[in-house]
């Protein structure tokens, strides 16, 4: 019994041997490519839990402003300006984007 397990411990520890350096190129990473994930990461956070954020806040001022601005955008007729201005392009930014671009 003790022979075959001493036969059987070499048999891995050969094995191990020859396979750990054909298994380290699993491991090895790519410095550029994880960076560049990171950063995309990063980006994706900060836009989702700030940037989101502040545009609904934005369409929503941006919508108060245009309905206090909008007597006055009738008498010069840019209705359609003042609505583009300042609900339509924050409201795209918010909600048309994806994430992590800015």
């Amino acid at each position: 019994m003790y022979t075959i397990f001493k036969r059987f411990a070499i048999y891995l520890f050969v094995f191990c041997l020859f396979a750990a350096p054909l298994a380290s190129g699993a491991f090895a990473q790519n410095s550029v490519n994880d960076r560049e994930e990171q950063a995309a990461t990063e980006a994706v956070v900060f836009d989702a839990l700030i940037v989101r954020p502040v545009g609904i806040v934005g369409t929503i001022f941006g919508c108060g402003v245009f309905i206090v601005s909008l007597p006055f955008s009738m008498l010069d007729d840019s209705v359609d300006k003042a609505f583009n201005t300042l609900v339509t392009q924050p409201a795209k930014y918010t909600f048309k984007r994806s994430l992590g671009d800015f």
